[in-house]
């Protein structure tokens, strides 16, 4: 039986800039994003496991995307961003050693085209997480259970068969 008020209150600040080089050819782009998480829970039947826990984290962003000429309907790309996961405020204050925000950093390189009313993009993925999010069902909580690592790739076109009308698809591989 459980019965708690649990509160996650999270403040952000985000930087970002981007620059065009080479006449519009090469888009460069950084961010960083600071956060901080505080956990409050309040059990309403063990008052001994209420308590309030605080973590933040900082996740940058780049991304350069190189277009070689604007006769080719060319651009490849490369991006890299982390985001991040908090634990629920339940398991942050019963287990206050254990990770309370996770990462996840996600890697990409790929390519896209544009032909007239055709689109088309390609990308490989790596993703790469501090810590797995798992559901722990005796308890209703959550908590990190370690790393773990993805990776695929993506395909993704687009018709326009008229000016408000376009047929999408796409094919991801994880």
């Amino acid at each position: 039986t459980t019965r708690a008020n649990a509160h996650v209150t999270n403040a952000a600040g985000y930087a970002q800039h981007a620059l065009d080089l080479m006449h519009g050819h090469l888009h460069l782009e950084a961010g960083l994003r600071y956060d901080y998480f505080r956990f409050k829970l309040e059990d309403r039947v063990d008052p001994q496991q209420s308590g309030a826990q605080g973590a933040s984290r900082v996740q940058p962003k780049a991304s350069l995307a190189y277009t070689p000429s604007d006769r080719l309907p060319l651009t490849v790309y490369v991006n890299y961003g982390r985001g991040i996961s908090s634990q629920d405020a339940r398991g942050v204050v019963q287990r206050p050693d254990s990770p309370r925000v996770s990462t996840t950093d996600f890697y990409q390189v790929g390519t896209s085209h544009r032909f007239s009313r055709f689109a088309l993009s390609t990308d490989l993925f790596l993703i790469d997480r501090s810590n797995e999010q798992v559901y722990i069902p005796d308890d209703g909580s959550l908590e990190f259970k370690g790393p773990s690592r993805a990776y695929g790739g993506e395909v993704k076109g687009s018709v326009q068969l008229t000016r408000h009308l376009s047929l999408n698809g796409g094919l991801t591989k994880v």
